[in-house]
């Protein structure tokens, strides 16, 4: 299972970074990489991880500035999630919020569960 983070600017250009690691699994590595990428730029770094409990994968958003997470600055409503099945060329809405939780069973071979973050910095 692969998750997939895209950014929307101001400008409405995206970018999108996909992450096949098994970052959910350890997350403070992934965290801690974030921070200081973070405060090495100057500049928000976003990304997601995802743990997965009893059939269930929830995953989560975070946003970083200057080292700090500082995710809960932002409305629930900056992140928008979704789900692309297989090879399929759209995706269907999840729902927005910080976290987002989806049934093993839901994501199927090849499931992708997208999160897209839109900030006007």
């Amino acid at each position: 299972m692969a998750d997939i983070s895209t950014v929307r600017l101001p400008d409405g250009s995206e970018h999108s970074i996909k992450d096949t690691t098994a970052r959910g699994l350890a997350a403070d590595a992934g965290s801690t990489a974030s921070a200081a990428l973070s405060a090495a730029m100057g500049a928000l770094v976003f990304d997601t991880d995802y743990v997965i409990a009893s059939g269930v994968a929830t995953f989560s958003a975070h946003v970083w500035r200057a080292g700090e997470e500082v995710t809960t600055e932002y409305p629930a409503t900056a992140f928008e999630w979704s789900l692309r099945l297989g090879t399929a060329s759209s995706a269907t809405a999840l729902g927005t919020g910080r976290t987002m939780q989806v049934a093993l069973s839901a994501l199927g071979y090849g499931g992708h569960v997208i999160c897209t973050f839109t900030t006007d910095e």
